[in-house]
């Protein structure tokens, strides 16, 4: 039994054939540009990922190590040991307390303590509100000088002294903080153990109850330490300044996967006395957080300073995560996140143009190739008409035809001969 094939007109060949060459080549396109060009957006979101947390760091690394310097110069300065008395206002310290906090904007406090349980401390309020309310300082204060001093009966006494920029004095008030003493706070008690300056593990500060860490050297000469705080939110503060991307971020954390900054989300759960209890990557609110520190957990070794990319909620994002250099006793790692689309979005663009290039091509195409494919079949439809005509035994002269294409003008030729000849 022969096959049933179904036949179809020839111009519908023609313009199947072309609408399947344009959208054939309009897809492989479409493939090699998403390709290629997603392969060169990660590469370049891997430079400038590495450029961000090199920079960032740095940043970090730069003001860490000021700190650890200006606390080292400290401890060595001629007169650091001597007790304040007073007010502290002629102690031969405060000169270079009060440049540092000038000089370096993420600087809190600078202080030294000493062995007797003597203490002075600067505090840098810089006209922030939020200080002064918590100091109780008149506005226009600068700078805070605390001081805690013995008389020559061994009574301790308390001063704070409120100066402007001009460091005069602008208010006062004497109280004693009976719990605070010098020497078993955290940073005095380790600085009597190590030789050089080193970083604490962020804890809250005594007089203003601010989680932060502070940098400490014992003074050369001995007789106590010197200290320097940095708060905790100078860090957050700084993240968020930081652009990685339209949707992307910086955040910090520790190696046991505590977040220790993160521009979005407060990171201090709770505190117990001096003791911080910061939320782990488990408890954000925050599935990139979440997602990053599990990886970095699970295999830190190989996700140190390596762009890699990572699916998050369904959503593909980049990462890399860097930590901060180990001689400064600071442990801590610096993750970067962005999603994909952010690096990718000029190609989405880029083949959104693409497609609509190629629907107006064919929109040109199509009409056109259906017209001359028509016109090409016209003749062969003639022909047609004729064989049927002969399979009629019809050999009458018909209206004569003719094609510009050269073989079917030969096939018409041919076709006349042979009806003539019979």
């Amino acid at each position: 039994m022969a096959l049933k094939i179904k036949r179809y007109p020839f111009y519908i060949g023609i313009t199947t054939l072309v609408v399947v060459v344009v959208v054939t080549l309009t897809g492989l396109f479409l493939w090699i540009s998403h390709r290629e060009s997603k392969a060169a957006a990660i590469q370049m979101a891997d430079r400038l990922f590495s450029e961000i947390n090199d920079k960032t760091l740095q940043r970090y690394e730069n003001a860490l190590e000021s700190v650890a310097v200006l606390a080292g110069a400290a401890a060595r300065m001629p007169g650091m040991a001597t007790v304040p008395a007073g007010d502290g206002m002629s102690h031969p310290g405060m000169e270079l307390m009060i440049e540092a906090l000038g000089f370096h904007d993420y600087i809190f406090s600078t202080y030294i303590g000493y062995d007797d349980g003597s203490f002075i401390q600067i505090v840098a309020v810089r006209n922030q509100p939020e200080l002064r309310s918590l100091f109780g300082a008149p506005v226009g204060t600068a700078y805070v000088l605390r001081t805690i001093f013995a008389d020559s009966h061994g009574q301790f006494h308390q001063r704070w002294r409120f100066l402007n920029l001009e460091r005069q004095v602008i208010g006062k008030t004497d109280n004693l903080d009976p719990d605070f003493d010098p020497r078993t706070r955290p940073w005095y008690i380790r600085a009597r153990q190590v030789e050089t300056a080193f970083f604490t593990a962020p804890y809250i500060f005594s007089a203003t109850k601010l989680p932060g860490i502070t940098c400490a050297e014992e003074l050369f000469d001995g007789g106590g330490v010197f200290g320097v705080d940095i708060t905790l939110d100078r860090f957050s503060i700084s993240l968020e300044r930081q652009k990685v991307s339209d949707n992307g971020m910086l955040f910090l954390f520790d190696r046991t996967g505590r977040i220790i900054a993160h521009p979005e989300e407060e990171s201090i759960q709770g505190r117990t006395g001096e003791t911080l209890r910061f939320i782990t990557g488990e408890e954000s609110a925050d599935p990139r957080v979440r997602s990053i520190v599990a990886d970095y957990r699970a295999d830190p070794e190989t996700m140190h300073n390596r762009t890699r990319e990572m699916d998050i909620a369904g959503t593909a994002y980049l990462v890399r995560s860097t930590a901060i250099k180990a001689d400064l006793k600071f442990d801590q790692i610096l993750a970067s996140i962005a999603p994909v689309s952010d690096f990718t979005g000029h190609i989405r663009r880029m083949q959104q143009r693409i497609f609509l290039f190629s629907g107006l091509v064919l929109l040109v195409v199509l009409p056109l190739s259906l017209l001359v494919s028509r016109k090409i079949s016209g003749s062969l439809v003639l022909l047609e008409q004729e064989s049927r005509k002969i399979q009629s035994s019809d050999f009458s002269e018909s209206k004569p035809f003719d094609s510009s294409i050269k073989e079917i003008h030969a096939l018409i030729r041919a076709f006349v001969l042979m009806k003539r000849t019979i």
